[in-house]
């Protein structure tokens, strides 16, 4: 391996690429010149990044109950009608017992 001018050894991806492959040392110099700025902006910003991690991975992990209590109004809501329609319950039924009707027919109860 080569040694650059502080003595230490070559990175093995640095060998392997300009080295070895022997591409352009400008891309070499913007690798290094972009692997300082995201280092310098990772510890300036470590907290910002870190909520902002966390606030991402909180939202992936609630979609799929937001979705679920969608699907649920979304049936009871067309249960209520199918409930009405099919045994006209309106007449001497509340809303209240109406939307526990249509509950029951979404969670696999009979009407």
């Amino acid at each position: 391996m080569r040694q650059s001018n502080a003595g230490k050894p070559l990175p093995w991806w640095v060998e392997l690429f300009f080295v070895q492959i022997g591409l352009p040392d400008k891309i070499l110099r913007s690798l290094l010149i972009n692997k300082k700025r995201t280092k310098n902006f990772y510890s300036n910003n470590k907290r910002n990044l870190l909520v902002i991690i966390c606030t991402i991975f909180g939202l992936i992990y609630i979609n799929p109950l937001i979705k679920q209590a969608s699907n649920q109004n979304q049936c009871v809501n067309e249960s209520k009608g199918m409930v009405k329609d099919m045994y006209d319950l309106n007449t001497y039924l509340d809303e209240a017992e109406i939307k526990a009707f249509a509950t029951n027919f979404c969670n696999g109860g009979g009407i």
